[in-house]
């Protein structure tokens, strides 16, 4: 198993995971969108640390804060996937596992390297406004927190029927 950059044309690169004869592969380009939408939504949590609500250490609070919502998406989605392919759960230590590996990665990702520093100097936005970027940062917030309660919900159905 091998991660390899190659190259398909003369100026478009992918990056790939390597199994055997098999490929697996994602697009440069869409790595970019991921980062930046981290970028940016990290940079929105941040402010709310500063403005909203004053802390000693609002970048590690942020990546902490960031990498929960993230884990309650992943873990829905895993959950769901494992539920329509097995008739299992997940379960808590494997929900728990997934939330400390999100989190761990966001701060090595951000903190270790000191990316930080550079999103917030850059102040990313989604599509250069404010006010379009504050309200997909809030909705995204208010889906996560709210997993916690639709998410159980659907996925104890989910198992019922199996």
């Amino acid at each position: 198993m091998k991660l390899r950059i190659y190259r398909r044309t003369d100026n478009y690169y992918d990056t790939g995971l390597s199994i055997g004869n098999k490929t697996v592969g994602c697009d440069v380009k869409e790595a970019f969108y991921v980062i930046g939408v981290m970028n940016v939504l990290y940079y929105y949590y941040y402010l709310i640390y500063i403005r909203v609500i004053p802390e000693t250490r609002p970048s590690i609070n942020s990546i902490f804060t960031l990498g929960f919502s993230i884990s309650l998406w992943v873990n829905f989605s895993s959950q769901v996937v494992l539920i329509k392919t097995s008739c299992q759960s997940i379960g808590v230590w494997g929900m728990m596992s997934i939330s400390l590996i999100i989190i761990g990665c966001l701060y090595y990702y951000f903190l270790r390297n000191e990316r930080y520093k550079e999103v917030i100097e850059s102040q990313p936005k989604f599509f250069e406004n404010h006010i379009l970027t504050t309200v997909i940062v809030v909705t995204f917030f208010l889906l996560s927190a709210s997993s916690l309660v639709w998410g159980p919900i659907i996925t104890k159905s989910m198992l019922d029927q199996c």
